[in-house]
């Protein structure tokens, strides 16, 4: 529908105004199921039809969209993501440090290559005499130590986030993770997987990890080092990404702009668009796919 609705507004401006599309990154390669590469291509198919220009949220996902073969030919930009800084921000005293550090996980998917298996495994291999750890989300895993809490609105997560120390991410593949960017703008530093966008955004490259295992020995390190860790924190705010929109998308009028005959969005729409329910189901399909391949014994 929204495929529809776009491409009716491009037909009633005759190209008087800008069409930028954003390109989160190469969903075939988070989702590991050959149907998802349909979502890949229409989206592309898309973009090259109607769009002006296109905003990728990472040069690692940029990099992703231009294997593909039908990568849309239009000018792009790479331009990151922030969150709410009236909900996401650092803590306005410094906090004391007593106890336990607390460490924090989050997900809004509960697709197991956000990294749950990682967590069960940290779960039976770091002191929990000197570590809370606590996933939020709605995973289906469960854990002798660690803490899961559901899903929880922003402004709750926000407080839960500037009342831990550390955030972890063990993501397999993020496009531009707005979990860990959160954090950070809460003042967690955070650790990450050596991989896809993780190091674009990291302010510190040695909370990065190759190998799960890696991981306690990042945490013995952040432990002895916290505050430096809190302190190397840089973060772009919402107002500079919007400066960067703004400015790509005034770049872009002085460009020749898009016009879309009838002809070539019926085309489109019949070609790309799916049946109702299809995205649904092929959902629903791959998260089942995903995890009866990761409990296999």
């Amino acid at each position: 529908e929204t495929f529809k609705k776009v491409l009716y507004w491009k037909q009633k401006t005759r190209g008087a105004g800008v069409l930028i599309t954003r390109i989160d990154g190469p969903i075939a390669r988070g989702r590991h199921n050959p149907d998802a590469d349909r979502f890949d291509r229409a989206l592309y198919a898309f973009s090259d039809l109607i769009a002006d220009g296109i905003v990728i949220q990472s040069t690692w996902s940029s990099e992703q969209v231009r294997m593909h073969p039908l990568a849309p030919c239009c000018p792009s930009v790479v331009i990151g993501n922030a969150p709410d800084p009236k909900i996401f921000y650092p803590p306005k005293a410094e906090p004391a440090y007593r106890g336990k550090l607390k460490i924090v996980a989050s997900s809004w998917s509960s697709n197991p290559h956000k990294g749950y298996e990682t967590y069960d495994w940290l779960d039976k291999n770091i002191d929990f005499t000197r570590f809370e750890f606590t996933v939020v989300s709605s995973t289906d895993y469960r854990y002798e130590n660690i803490n899961v809490l559901p899903p929880i609105d922003q402004g709750a997560l926000a407080e839960l986030l500037r009342a831990s120390d550390i955030f972890i991410t063990a993501s397999r593949i993020e496009s531009c993770s707005n979990a860990s960017l959160e954090a950070l703008h809460c003042g967690l530093p955070v650790i990450a997987p050596n991989d896809s966008s993780h190091p674009e955004f990291m302010p510190s490259k040695d909370l990065l990890f190759n190998k799960k295992e890696d991981i306690p020995d990042i945490l013995e390190e952040l432990a002895r080092n916290l505050e430096k860790y809190r302190k190397e924190i840089i973060v772009e705010s919402i107002s500079d990404i919007a400066e960067k929109y703004r400015r790509f998308a005034a770049d872009l009028l002085y460009s020749a702009r898009k016009t879309v005959s009838k002809a070539d969005a019926d085309r489109f729409l019949s070609k790309h668009v799916p049946a109702p329910g299809f995205i649904t189901q092929t959902k629903t399909k791959t998260k089942k796919l995903l995890k009866s391949a990761l409990f296999r014994t």
